[in-house]
């Protein structure tokens, strides 16, 4: 599944970067993610299809259940 997960895309690192700007904890990073996820990226399938890379993801502002499988179920 690592096709999905491009970390190292600078769209990807500069989200993380200011969402996490302002918390120096560990669990406060991963929490304001979490929530990022949560509540800014809505549930929907691409027209391309379910499987789309992070990058995508934040560019499209949805996710399909693919990542939902992989983050919670």
């Amino acid at each position: 599944m690592d096709i999905f997960s491009d970390y190292d895309h600078s769209l990807v690192k500069d989200t993380a970067a200011r969402l996490t700007q302002d918390e120096t904890a560990l669990r406060s990073k991963l929490e304001r993610l979490f929530y990022y996820v949560r509540d800014d990226i809505r549930f929907a399938f691409p027209d391309d299809g379910d499987f789309v890379k992070a990058s995508e993801t934040i560019q499209l502002g949805i996710w399909g259940s693919a990542i939902r499988r992989l983050l919670c179920c």
